[in-house]
């Protein structure tokens, strides 16, 4: 999941330098303005993948930690809640979006399986853990969101 969101945030990434350096080269203001329009689309979207990638790259930690530690079931649903939490982010994608979706239903299929929770509401915990993985995940993003802006 991870190398595939880095894979869309490279391409992305190209195509904004593709149109920045199409921007300089062009004159005709309606031209201009199309392809400032079609920049600030794939900023969005460099941004949105920035934020997922920086935010699985943490996850990946936290899961390799817990990998050592053993996976509890209060980790597991912090896991599930980031992952909720990023869903909309990346709707538009359909290979990362169907990635998600299937990671939150292993997520869910795990937690009822190991500890008989059944899908509801997460817990206070689980929902301020997901909010420091995703704070984790926001620096990371905003210092790899500095090398898009000049």
């Amino acid at each position: 999941m991870h190398k595939r969101v880095f894979y869309y945030r490279s391409k992305v990434q190209e195509s904004i330098s593709r149109l920045q350096g199409r921007l300089s080269q062009v004159d005709e203001p309606f031209l201009r303005s199309e392809i400032v329009n079609n920049l600030r689309v794939y900023e969005g979207l460099y941004r949105s993948l920035t934020r997922m990638e920086a935010a699985l790259e943490v996850l990946i930690i936290k899961l390799e930690t817990l990998g050592l530690l053993n996976v509890s079931t209060k980790d597991l649903s912090v896991v599930k809640e980031v992952l909720s939490k990023l869903r909309g982010e990346v709707s538009g994608i359909p290979d990362v979006s169907m990635v998600i979706d299937d990671l939150i239903d292993r997520a869910n299929d795990l937690l009822e399986f190991e500890a008989g929770i059944r899908e509801g509401a997460p817990g206070v915990t689980e929902v301020g853990e997901a909010g420091k993985v995703l704070s984790e995940a926001e620096i990371i993003a905003k210092e790899r969101l500095k090398e898009l802006t000049p």
